[in-house]
């Protein structure tokens, strides 16, 4: 069994830490394994509490963490990561419409209608 994409949040360090212990007490009967080298923490609180483990092991943390192409950030609020979201859209359209203009496909109609939404 293959489970992907994760996220456990929580209120207080204590309480992701109680998460994590009953993730890896699930884990552990169902016989999964967690990627350690692919787990990391973001803490998102003005102090730095204490280092979370998962099985015996420190989760390493991080200032930020980007999940289905949106950034998480420890110290940025949620508009930073909208605003990433909006960038990468438009240098997405930006490079389409310059392939559709290389394989002479350059109907402006259609290409001003691509960038209509940003």
């Amino acid at each position: 069994m293959i489970g992907d994409d994760l996220i456990v949040m929580s209120t207080s360090p204590e309480g992701l830490q109680r998460q994590l212990d009953a993730l890896a007490s699930f884990c552990e009967q169902c016989q999964l394994t967690v990627n350690l080298s692919e787990t990391q923490l973001v803490n998102f609180e003005a102090r730095k509490s204490d280092c979370k483990k998962f099985s015996g092991t420190t989760v390493e943390r991080h200032d930020e963490y980007r999940y289905l192409a949106f950034v998480f950030h420890a110290t940025k609020n949620m508009a930073d990561g909208v605003e990433y979201l909006v960038a990468a859209g438009k240098k997405a359209v930006h490079a389409m419409q310059w392939h559709c203009i290389s394989l002479h496909l350059s109907d402006p109609a259609t290409i001003s209608f691509w960038c209509y939404p940003f």
